[in-house]
């Protein structure tokens, strides 16, 4: 489905798979964007099942996420599990509350340079996916993957290498044909990006 939804996908649809989900800031445009959307699905052929769409929904609850003009933000029920975790004292319990306070993802602006962080630990690689608004950093994506056992072998300029081409490759659709920056903080990562 990305494929067929070239140049919209991120604009003015987000594609899991075989779901679209059709987005706009006004109904005007949300308009605008269903007729693009559906004038590729049926220039590609393709046919949608009524009974499968939902149309002009203000919030959506897909992959463990729900999705709104605010932002997308984790669904509450799923965290409705630790916030029943029994009272912790000290560190574990500000953790807990962390936990339950939902980070709000924003929709990428397509006019605006998008910032990859990425870092490596022994055990785990971690990606961000940002753009910015005036002196604010916007989160679009976050993603992390733990190493196998032969990749927490690797050394750190290894392993820290090894996130920056993993979470390219997950944001390539973000960041395909566009100019974006890319942060580490590995210095042997940081000369050889200089070049």
């Amino acid at each position: 489905m990305e494929l067929v939804l070239t140049g919209l996908n991120g604009d003015a649809c987000l594609v899991y798979l075989d779901d679209i989900i059709i987005v706009g800031r006004t109904f005007e445009e949300h308009l605008q964007n269903l007729q693009r959307v559906l004038m590729k699905i049926q220039s590609a052929n393709l046919k949608l099942s009524p009974k499968k769409c939902s149309l002009f929904k203000r919030q959506l609850s897909i992959l463990r996420y729900v999705v709104s003009e605010e932002g997308i933000r984790t669904d509450p029920e799923k965290i409705a599990t630790v916030k029943d975790w029994p009272v912790l004292k000290d560190k574990t319990q500000e953790l807990k509350n962390r936990l339950c306070k939902t980070p709000i993802l924003e929709y990428p602006n397509a006019g605006k340079e998008f910032i990859v962080d990425t870092d490596a630990s022994d055990l785990v690689l971690g990606g961000v996916l940002s753009q910015r608004n005036g002196d604010q950093k916007i989160v679009i994506a976050n993603s992390s993957k733990s190493l196998s056992k032969p990749k927490r072998n690797y050394c750190a300029a290894r392993q820290e290498l090894l996130a920056v081409v993993k979470f390219l490759q997950h944001f390539s659709k973000y960041l395909m044909g566009r100019k974006f920056h890319l942060r580490t903080d590995h210095a042997a990562l940081k000369w050889l990006l200089q070049f």
